[in-house]
């Protein structure tokens, strides 16, 4: 997997809140419980979540990571009320707030949100925007007895308030911009005022719906960098939207990967890397190349090479390993590559990555990636040669077999 090289930034160093400032109750948690959903009321209709069980934890940064239309918008969109599950249930600290016999509406749930395209007000100040959400007032008060069941506590007009506001602003770099108007701040600038408006009440849910992905790269490194820190700060969990791998894996604490509707896997970044469930778990979060395999009398077999179990059991083969077709992700440098005339493979297309080419290569009806030096004279259009390198490691799907090139 590519590293990527991070934009300088100054880290977020504002003096400490005053208690006046500081949250007054823990960050909260989120508890799905089997949610199934669909648009629409025909039975004709598919599912775009399906049995889907998850949970986030107090103080956590929850990645929902998956392709476009995988479910991850609206999964978000049932956690803050915006849609009724079709069935399972949605709890907010421990207490049900959607489900077959309660419903809370999404402005007295305590839950901020954060909108892809910021959704400022053009007619309003900087001020005004940080504001706005503050005619609800600051802190959840879901499960913690305040016998009104609204989503926050305080007023727009309190000292309280505009006093957290000015911390806000000060922590994300805005203070002295609070006459602007939006059109006249920049991209990063715009996100980190949307950031202000949904922390300003004091929720202890943020929902943010690839927040990160309108603006350029250096300013969308420095952004997600900060976001950790800002949550902390501000105690406040989180569930982060998006479909970047690399955004996911270097901020949240754990990424819960969806395909089609279903929950693939949640898991720890590393665990993710080193230990994926599943064949599209590895293909989506690790850009890994997968080859088709088959069992033949015993033996691990692909169109370029044999494979074998590897570490304790492995000499047991038969026994270990599934039936039916079968996929083995490749773990580094796994396959190799040689210009070939009469080879079977082709290149389709190559890249600049600065220290290689990445070449984008189609054998046998594998769409394949690999990286070449910058002297190879491998160059779109032309034949070539794909092979197991000896000692090279990979997983078995199904089951998460470790095997090894033999």
């Amino acid at each position: 997997m590519a590293v990527e090289a991070h934009a300088p930034a100054t880290a977020l160093t504002p003096p400490a809140p005053s208690p006046v400032v500081a949250a007054s109750a823990a960050a909260g948690s989120i508890a799905l419980d089997q949610v199934w959903h669909r648009f629409g009321n025909g039975s004709g209709d598919g599912w775009c979540l399906e049995d889907l069980s998850l949970g986030l934890e107090p103080g956590e940064l929850l990645g929902l990571l998956g392709p476009s239309g995988c479910g991850k918008t609206t999964l978000l969109r049932l956690i803050a009320g915006f849609e009724r599950p079709s069935r399972g249930r949605v709890l907010l600290d421990g207490r049900e707030v959607a489900g077959p016999h309660h419903w809370l509406a999404p402005e007295r749930r305590g839950v901020g949100m954060l909108f892809q395209d910021y959704a400022l007000f053009p007619h309003l100040t900087a001020w005004q925007n940080a504001c706005f959400g503050l005619a609800r007032g600051s802190r959840s008060a879901i499960g913690h007895g305040s016998g009104q069941g609204h989503g926050f506590a305080q007023g727009h007009g309190s000292a309280q308030g505009q006093e957290r506001v000015r911390w806000l602003l000060s922590l994300l770099g805005l203070d002295g911009l609070e006459q602007r108007y939006p059109h006249a701040l920049s991209g990063g600038q715009r996100q980190r005022l949307a950031l202000a408006r949904a922390l300003a009440p004091g929720p202890r849910v943020l929902l943010l719906d690839e927040p990160f992905s309108n603006l350029d790269g250096e300013v969308r490194l420095r952004l997600r960098r900060e976001l950790p820190s800002l949550l902390r700060q501000c105690q406040t969990s989180a569930v982060l939207v998006t479909h970047d791998p690399q955004e996911a894996l270097a901020v949240c604490d754990r990424i819960a990967v969806l395909s089609a509707g279903r929950l693939e896997q949640c898991a720890p970044a590393q665990e993710l890397v080193s230990r994926p469930a599943s064949a599209f778990v590895a293909r989506f979060v690790m850009q890994a190349n997968v080859l088709p395999a088959r069992l033949q009398a015993g033996e691990l077999q692909s169109a370029w090479g044999r494979w074998r179990p590897s570490g304790p059991g492995s000499n047991a083969p038969q026994e270990r390993m599934p039936g039916g077709p079968l996929e083995v992700v490749l773990l580094g440098e796994a396959l190799g590559l040689e210009a070939d005339p009469q080879g079977t493979a082709r290149v389709l297309g190559r890249e600049f990555h600065g220290s290689h080419w990445q070449l984008d290569v189609e054998d046998r009806g594998s769409r394949l990636s690999l990286q070449v030096p910058l002297g190879s004279p491998l160059q779109p259009g032309q034949s070539c040669s794909l092979h197991l390198v000896r000692g090279g490691r990979g997983i078995l799907f199904p089951g998460g077999l470790s095997v090894e090139v033999a």
